[in-house]
Order: structure tokens, then C-alpha cells, then sequence
């Protein structure tokens, strides 16, 4: 009887370490009626779209002259929620302190700071993408966020929930986005380098930056508002520029 209890404890501890994991992926309920219009009652503030321009935050281009940085607020009232307006705003502030800490290198070769965000909002959800940025030369290599929340629930879901949601199963999708990624990056480096240059070993580089990106759930993805595309954002592998690119694909379901 002893020996069982010890069993189950250790079970208990085991499963509850894996819960608060962070490459332990989060799954919520995706049965609801997507059809049906959705009601204020989850949102914490009836007068404002889901997902608003809640205030502006600044910072100083080498002219001196402010300009505005768009932070989103995600209007729901859930605790999944409050988690990711605290996140946005420490994301915000980190890249402001970035900017500023630099003692005016950005000032000196005129770089454009950005951060700024798209909202997709159907019956039922509500995401957003977020896009921040240096640019000091003629290439942005922007960084994306994405949150994807059920307002039916106040839930944000997971990738294999939008997945589902999709209609693909994991190995279709893998095999749709490895099409994609193969076709995009073949045309790109023949286009820069001519059409002998070598592009497969990006490709395996890029689906292994994908296949992380799900195991560790720093994936990008929302739905868009017509709920006909997914949008999937990852980290490519490429030869020109720093070496990468984060890119959005867009599959149609």
C-alpha cells in the first residue's frame, strides 16, 4: 500500500511538472458554435472592440521628433488575457529600452523604429499580430508575436487547437508548409544566385526551426478574420541578409 502511494505521488508531481512546462503544449476546448454571434459578456470593457489601441508609447528618432509606437489591448476578461497584456507591455518597453540604450547609434545612421500590430477579429475569435522592427538600412528584419484567443472561453489557444480549428492534421499541415517553404526558397536563391545554386540544405534548416518552434510553442499563428487563412510565422533559414527571416505563411483552408 506504501509503495502504491509513493507511485502515485510521484505521478502526481510528474504530471503537475509537465503542466507548468513551457514545451508542455496547452489544450482548450475548441467545441463551441463558431457560427454564432458572439456577446459582449466576456469583454472588460463593452464600448471597445476586442482587441483596441489602448494608449501610445514614444520614443526619439534622431531628428528629435516623437513618434507614436501602436500597443494593442487585448479586451477580454480572463486570466489568459491579463497574462498577455503584461506580456505586450514589457515586450514594448524591452524594445523601447533597446532603442534608448544604444547611446545614439540609432540616432547616427537615421534607423526607424517600429511596432505595431494587426487585429483579425470573426465571430468568436480574436488575434492579433505584432510587428516590431529596427530598420537602418533598406531591410527590416521584423520580429513577430501573434495571440489567438477563443472569446467565447477568454482562452488563448494553442497551435494544434487553431490546427483542428483548420481542418489539418499535423503531418498535412507539415507537409503544406514544407511545399511552401521548398517553392519560396528554390525561387529566392536561384532568382540571387542562379538557378544551379544549392537550396535544399535551407529547407531542412528552415523545417527544423519550424519543428522547435512547435515543440517549444514559440510558433506564430493566428486565424485571420474571414476564417479562411491560417497564418503561420517561423524563423527561415536563407543565405543573403543576417542569414534569416521571419516569415508569415499564409494557408488557405
Amino acid at each position: 500500500m506504501k509503495k502504491a502511494m509513493i507511485c502515485l505521488c510521484a505521478l502526481y508531481i510528474c504530471l503537475s511538472m509537465a503542466a507548468c512546462s513551457p514545451f508542455f503544449p496547452r489544450r482548450y476546448p475548441v467545441d463551441v458554435d463558431y457560427d454564432v454571434d458572439y456577446s459582449d459578456t466576456i469583454k472588460l470593457y463593452s464600448d471597445q472592440d476586442w482587441i483596441y489601441e489602448d494608449y501610445e508609447y514614444y520614443y526619439r528618432k534622431f531628428d528629435n521628433i516623437d513618434y507614436n509606437v501602436r500597443v494593442p489591448f487585448i479586451n477580454i476578461d480572463s486570466y489568459d488575457a491579463e497574462v498577455a497584456n503584461r506580456e505586450i507591455i514589457r515586450l514594448v518597453d524591452k524594445k523601447i529600452e533597446e532603442v534608448n540604450g544604444t547611446d545614439g547609434w540609432y540616432d547616427e545612421v537615421g534607423a526607424y523604429f517600429e511596432f505595431n500590430y494587426t487585429t483579425y477579429i470573426s465571430n468568436n475569435i480574436a488575434a492579433v499580430i505584432i510587428k516590431t522592427g529596427i530598420e537602418a538600412t533598406d531591410i527590416m528584419l521584423p520580429d513577430y508575436y501573434t495571440y489567438t484567443f477563443n472569446i467565447n472561453t477568454g482562452y488563448i489557444l494553442s497551435y494544434s487547437d487553431a490546427c483542428e480549428m483548420a481542418g489539418f492534421s499535423s503531418v498535412s499541415l507539415e507537409r503544406t508548409i514544407e511545399e511552401i517553404v521548398t517553392e519560396t526558397l528554390k525561387k529566392e536563391i536561384h532568382e540571387a544566385y542562379g538557378a544551379d545554386s544549392p537550396y535544399l540544405e535551407y529547407v531542412e534548416e528552415t523545417m527544423s526551426n519550424y519543428h522547435q518552434a512547435v515543440k517549444t510553442g514559440e510558433i506564430g499563428f493566428v486565424i485571420d478574420e474571414y476564417r479562411t487563412t491560417l497564418k503561420v510565422i517561423f524563423t527561415w533559414s536563407i543565405p543573403f541578409h543576417a542569414g534569416y527571416k521571419n516569415e508569415i505563411i499564409d494557408i488557405w483552408y
